[in-house]
């Protein structure tokens, strides 16, 4: 059975959260979008009900930012129960892109490093 991926998340200045989730469905960007609107929303009347039981005064919808409403539980629950399946890895590796890949005495002593070291020596031996 084909699956397709799909990315999810938000991203600020500051920081971002995807999710990658997969769906035997294709899906176009506004039919993904339709999806995550509805887990917004499922995600937004969980706060609603909160700041009700907690009689909060003052504007609560301060706390309704896209960022704390995709962490919230019921937008991933919302979209699991459309048939979405949180992707796992077995692995992940990043780096600093801004590093040479090709300076042992890079911007830190970081895997970096090791690595443009390692890659200046194969290129040094051929």
């Amino acid at each position: 059975m084909k699956r397709y991926l799909y990315n999810i998340g938000y991203s600020t200045a500051e920081d971002s959260l995807y999710f990658q989730m997969w769906h035997t469905q294709k899906f176009t960007e506004k039919e993904l979008e339709a999806h995550v609107e509805d887990a917004l929303w499922a995600a937004i009347l969980w706060e609603v009900e909160f700041h009700k039981e907690l009689k909060c005064k003052g504007d609560w919808k301060e706390y309704t930012t896209f960022s704390s409403l995709i962490y919230d539980d019921d937008f991933l629950k919302t979209l699991v129960s459309k048939g979405f399946e949180r992707a796992e890895f077995e692995a992940t590796w990043s780096c600093d892109g801004w590093h040479l890949a090709l300076d042992r005495e890079g911007r830190r002593q970081d895997k970096e490093n090791k690595l443009a070291g390692r890659l200046l020596n194969r290129l040094e031996n051929t």
